[in-house]
């Protein structure tokens, strides 16, 4: 290696002459009657040991390239040039290989006045080496450990699936991962507006009435502990969720076309909403390019602000209330007015949901493996756009109809009139948004099922611990890698070539 400035082939021969020493040794442990679990941990040995070697016998050719490439691009002879070969002007950089070291290949350019000046064109080729220590593989691998476990096992497995080759402070590894997440963009939290075309054009589902795609959007805010204003008092704290989505026509399947999560509030949610806007993400009018137009759905609960923040940004939008948040409105509600499960409870609710969704099919026995059984029976929904539903149905009449179910049942307690009168808001605010009988016939999805569960995929699974507290940075940076994950976006952000050159400390703009 240190004569890899003369020539590439002398460190060639090295190698080939340390590969050849370490198959020698591996072959002895047969000899030496090995276990079948002793041998393959000593390839794996040999393999890290050759493999560091090689990789920094490439770093240092890499470092080389660049330095003769420097040299001709400045017309320096040979007598104005001295390679700095010494111990300063060498690298060490961990790799998954573990630590490798390499020349920087950095050279003196000898002025004619006695002047000299030290130059290193190699370090273009690391970045960040200057704040992260890590080579690009194994920062990435940091990354998604980071971003998957608590940053302790982060670290034990990073160090048990490189063979003890890798051994990085469980805080070295929690600084990388958000300083990487600080380099995501939205561009990298949601598929291309190409993708998106492709995918409305040939996978979604589509209104039966107008035959045109299906794009659902919505959001919902969960709770996490986060510190506040500098100080150790975590609090629990409402983070933002957002997600665009279609349902595939042949399996049913939620098609994740992106998201993001934010700690801001409404206004932040409505800028983020402005600009997939104006990044072509959306359209305010359903129409993309290439004459693509898709009918847009907001899918979510019935959270006020949305009326004001976020359906003014389109011109054609359906708005459903999620069924959900309106069945259980009203499950809490007889819940208070009676007896909880009685039965007088569930038959106020039976008749809710036959009003709003329709009738449900008669139960059918399960199918079981070994034929039915005696006096079993299963209560089988099935899918929601298979139900009978009445095409007639009067959006105005169906919420007339439950309003009167709400005011005929008692009221005993101020908490019940309290939900009567969310319930009457549900209903009376805008009556469309609750026509799922139309709604079915026509093809859409009537439950939010998809924004929901995104918070566990999305936040919760790495973020709501026992325990756990967290800073705004750190979760943030959480948030942006594991929705790049969902995206399907990770290879591409890190196949950016000038990537770690904004590799820092300081906060990026997402």
């Amino acid at each position: 290696m240190k004569n890899i400035h003369v020539t590439p082939e002398y460190v060639k021969t090295e190698l080939m002459q340390q590969f050849s020493a370490a198959l020698d040794t591996l072959f002895q442990l047969v000899d030496a009657d090995s276990t079948p679990r002793q041998m393959e941990e000593a390839t794996w040995n040999t393999v890290l040991s050759v493999g560091a070697s090689t990789l920094g016998a490439l770093f240092g050719s890499a470092c080389l390239k660049k330095t003769k490439q420097d040299i001709a691009q400045r017309e320096l002879p040979q007598s104005r040039v001295h390679m700095r070969m010494d111990q300063d002007y060498w690298a060490t950089l961990t790799s998954t290989f573990g630590a490798v070291i390499f020349p920087w290949c950095a050279y003196r350019e000898l002025g004619g006045n006695g002047a000299s000046v030290t130059r290193n064109p190699a370090q273009d080729l690391f970045p960040g080496q200057k704040s992260c220590r890590s080579t690009p593989l194994c920062l990435e691998w940091e990354t998604w450990l980071g971003s998957d476990y608590p940053f302790r096992s982060a670290q034990e497995a990073l160090t048990y699936f490189t063979h003890g080759a890798v051994r990085l402070e469980d805080t070295t590894i929690e600084r990388h991962m958000v300083s990487v997440g600080e380099l995501v963009t939205r561009d990298f939290l949601y598929r291309t507006p190409e993708e998106i075309q492709e995918i409305l054009l040939t996978r979604a589902t589509r209104d039966r009435e107008t035959n045109l795609p299906l794009l659902y959007a919505s959001s919902d805010a969960h709770a996490l502990r986060r510190y506040v204003d500098a100080t150790w008092a975590a609090q629990w704290k409402m983070a933002n969720g957002i997600r665009l989505w279609c349902e595939d026509q042949k399996t049913g399947q939620v098609i994740h076309l992106g998201g993001e999560f934010t700690w801001g509030d409404c206004h932040e949610v409505q800028k983020i909403f402005k600009d997939l806007i104006a990044r072509g993400i959306l359209t305010s009018d359903g129409m993309y390019e290439n004459g693509i137009q898709a009918q847009l759905v907001w899918l979510s609960d019935g959270m006020p602000w949305f009326k004001d923040y976020i359906i003014p940004l389109f011109t054609h939008i359906v708005v459903i209330l999620d069924v959900y948040h309106l069945l259980h409105a009203f499950a809490a509600f007889f819940a208070l007015c009676f007896t909880p499960q009685s039965k007088q409870s569930r038959i106020w609710l039976a008749r809710v949901a036959t009003l709003a969704v329709g009738p449900c099919p008669p139960k059918k026995a399960p199918k079981l493996r070994g034929g039915p059984r005696r006096g079993t029976t299963g209560s089988s929904h099935g899918h929601a756009h298979n139900r009978p539903v009445d095409l007639n149905a009067d959006p105005v009449q169906q919420v007339i109809q439950l309003l009167l179910l709400v005011f005929q049942a008692p009221t005993p307690t101020e908490k019940a009139q309290a939900i009567q009168s969310r319930l009457f808001f549900f209903l009376f605010c805008d009556p469309n948004r609750v026509n799922y009988l139309a709604f079915r016939a026509r093809g859409y999805q009537i439950g939010s099922g998809a924004m929901e569960s995104l918070h566990r995929t999305g936040s919760q699974k790495r973020l709501k611990l026992p325990g756990a507290s967290w800073l705004e940075r750190t979760s943030q940076a959480v948030f942006n890698i594991r929705m790049m994950r969902l995206a399907g976006n990770y290879n591409r952000f890190w196949n950016q070539p000038d990537l770690l050159k904004h590799f820092s400390s300081s906060k990026q703009p997402i």
